[in-house]
């Protein structure tokens, strides 16, 4: 593998506690991954929205446009899902009508 260890076991062997405190001062102060990915998107797309949107619309922030997790939010009720469920099937049949 080009850009690091193919084998987990093998590189935790390698490096020594020093190293992996660096790799850790270096991700506090420059995060990678999904989340902060998904933030500078969320960055753009507010730049974007708040660009085009009107001038009685509220601004947009990152947030809007960033994914949620199922963590972040209040499992569904039945009735909730049956109500959304209910509304798409209404929206289907008037769009065919």
């Amino acid at each position: 593998m080009k850009l690091g260890f193919f084998n987990i076991d093998e590189m935790l062997a390698s490096g020594s506690s020093s190293h992996l405190l660096a790799w850790m001062e270096f991700f506090n102060e420059e995060p990678w991954g999904a989340e902060i990915e998904d933030y500078h998107f969320g960055l753009v797309s507010s730049v974007l929205a708040n660009c085009h949107r009107g001038k009685d619309t509220q601004p947009f922030k990152p947030s809007d446009f960033m994914l949620k997790s199922s963590a972040d939010s209040e499992p569904q009720t039945v009735d909730e899902q049956l109500s959304i469920l209910n509304a798409m099937v209404d929206q289907t049949n008037g769009s065919n009508q």
